[in-house]
């Protein structure tokens, strides 16, 4: 008897057992809806199956993300009943002609730059600010996958430096959604890079520009796959702790202080009041999705395959790696590093010198 997750029925209560035919119900919930479940969310299935509890890198998986096709109550029911062949899925019909030529469209250049000009020209009139903002900037996405090639490419270097911006950094692969030299949708869950191709990740204030569960979890996945064994990673992101001290301590005025020391020096208050500046931390224009302190970071790393992480400063990373530019963000940043296992299951006591 296996104890039911509660993610995966949604209804069972903390304990309960699952019946012993749960197991066929999962396998017809797979045979059925393969194509339609989300890639994270099979192979936990799978898991499920062999082993007989739920992987924990698929703790936010919802029923409905396993199968759409049945709600949450009738699959919690199905696994919990005397055994019956579930119903048939419902059939959905297949996508007519001018629906399958449209998808193919909207993936070309003239539709990319058609959709460009439907954003400028009705920004005014239909959209709010932010919102022209973000599908600008999902144009920018789906540029990237356009861009992407259909076979994995071999790195031009070891080294990863993911969410580049305007900072490429000689001897590393830069990489960003818009910029560097390689163009990538980060938020899309997959590198185009065979596993094994790094030695050394950086990615320095991107992670909270991606949702956490949807976005973040899945890209955390895909750096492990293409890291290679020992490989480090170093990531930085304003730190929920130290903005929420801060704040507490002045209302803001260190934080004010520390931005205008700064080369951009751009507090984005406007004649505001002094305590706006941590709004402007937070959400930056609706570009941040998320704010992380060390403990939600570590958790991050260590679900996603990643050990030894450990608190550090900008001044640990540029000791490692002088070619960075300095960024003198350590007032409300906080950095992270961490490796991957040498092999798997290893569990590392600390990191090298």
């Amino acid at each position: 008897m296996t104890t039911i997750p509660r993610n995966l029925t949604g209804h069972a209560a903390p304990g309960k057992r699952l019946a012993p035919h749960g197991r066929e119900v999962l396998r017809q919930l797979l045979r059925r809806n393969s194509s339609r479940t989300r890639h994270d969310v099979f192979p936990a299935c799978v898991h499920l199956l062999k082993n007989g509890q739920f992987p924990p890198l698929t703790l936010h998986a919802a029923p409905t993300r396993i199968c759409r096709a049945w709600p949450p109550r009738a699959i919690s029911q199905a696994l919990m009943r005397p055994f019956q062949s579930m119903p048939p899925a419902p059939q959905t019909p297949p996508p007519s002609w001018t629906r399958s030529i449209l998808r193919r469209l909207i993936h070309t250049a003239p539709a990319r730059w058609t959709l460009g000009a439907i954003v400028s020209l009705t920004q005014y009139r239909v959209f709010a600010p932010r919102t022209v903002q973000a599908m600008r900037f999902d144009l920018l996405r789906l540029s990237a996958r356009m861009r992407q090639p259909r076979t994995l490419e071999s790195p031009s270097s070891p080294k990863l430096h993911l969410g580049c911006g305007k900072r490429s950094v000689p001897g590393w692969l830069n990489v960003d959604v818009a910029s560097g030299d390689r163009v990538v949708d980060l938020a899309s869950g997959s590198l185009p890079w065979p596993d094994a191709s790094f030695q050394a990740i950086v990615s320095q204030h991107v992670i909270e520009h991606l949702v956490l569960e949807d976005e973040l979890l899945p890209l955390l996945r895909e750096l492990n796959r293409v890291s290679k064994p020992g490989a480090e990673i170093w990531l930085s992101c304003p730190d929920l702790e130290a903005i929420c001290r801060l704040y507490c301590q002045d209302r803001g005025e260190g934080l004010i202080e520390d931005r205008l020391r700064r080369p951009h020096g751009d507090l984005g208050l406007d004649g505001l009041p002094k305590q706006h500046i941590v709004n402007a931390i937070f959400y930056q224009d609706g570009e941040h999705k998320n704010l992380l302190d060390f403990e939600m970071l570590e958790w991050l790393l260590r679900t996603t395959g990643f050990e030894s992480c450990v608190r550090v400063r900008e001044a640990d990373l540029l000791a490692r790696f002088p070619e960075f530019p300095r960024r003198n963000d350590d007032y409300h940043t906080v950095y992270a590093k961490a490796r991957k296992p040498e092999s798997p299951g290893e569990k590392l006591a600390g990191l090298p010198a």
